[in-house]
């Protein structure tokens, strides 16, 4: 029997950036579907995309948008054309013995990508559809970001779950710094997405 949740706690947000540095002109467009951005994602709640506006007739033209545009990692005060940011917020239960423990139900997992999204008035088909092509394969190299920490929440939990009540918040740190780590070395191991992320 467990009284009421008694130690409510909100993680406060990690972000993971996932920088594009391919060397020639990069573009992402709106032109998959809303289908393929879901399929992308299934199975994980709480995934938001959103999207910034880049305009362009050309690629050096929509290039120069999305630089003026794109997202600033905090971390490292960067700025790159997609970023993923996930987060997880949880709870715990304190037992009439004094015990500390969470289900989890308990666990619950946040995730915002930010992608460019092309402003199609005036923008050709062929350029439409090379904008599709690498906006699919952004979003898929965002999509691995999310997987990480997504993957991770069982560990979370174990950490609440093998901890005193007082030391619940700092083994909880310190499985989010070990998916930043797996994070980081994601990026290492694929340049950024250079090494997935299809060139315009």
């Amino acid at each position: 029997m467990s009284k009421s949740l008694k130690r409510p706690a909100r993680v406060p947000a990690y972000s993971v950036i996932a920088p594009v540095v391919l060397v020639s002109a990069l573009l992402v467009s709106t032109m998959a579907s809303g289908a393929s951005q879901k399929s992308a994602l299934a199975g994980i709640p709480n995934v938001t995309l959103s999207p910034y506006t880049v305009q362009g007739r050309t690629a050096t033209q929509v290039r120069h948008s999305i630089d003026a545009a794109k997202p600033t990692d905090p971390s490292d005060g960067h700025r790159y054309d997609g970023a993923t940011q996930a987060r997880f917020a949880y709870t715990w239960h304190e037992s009439d013995h004094g015990e500390c423990f969470a289900r989890a139900s308990d666990i619950t997992f946040y995730a915002t990508i930010r992608i460019p999204s092309l402003d199609e008035d005036g923008a050709p088909q062929d350029l439409r559809q090379r904008f599709a092509r690498y906006r699919a394969s952004l979003l898929d190299h965002e999509k691995g970001h999310v997987l990480l920490a997504w993957k991770r929440r069982g560990d979370v939990l174990k950490a609440i779950n093998t901890s005193p009540c007082d030391q619940i918040p700092a083994a909880v740190q310190a499985v989010f710094r070990s998916i930043e780590a797996e994070n980081r070395a994601y990026d290492r191991e694929t340049n950024h997405g250079a090494t997935t992320i299809v060139p315009l």
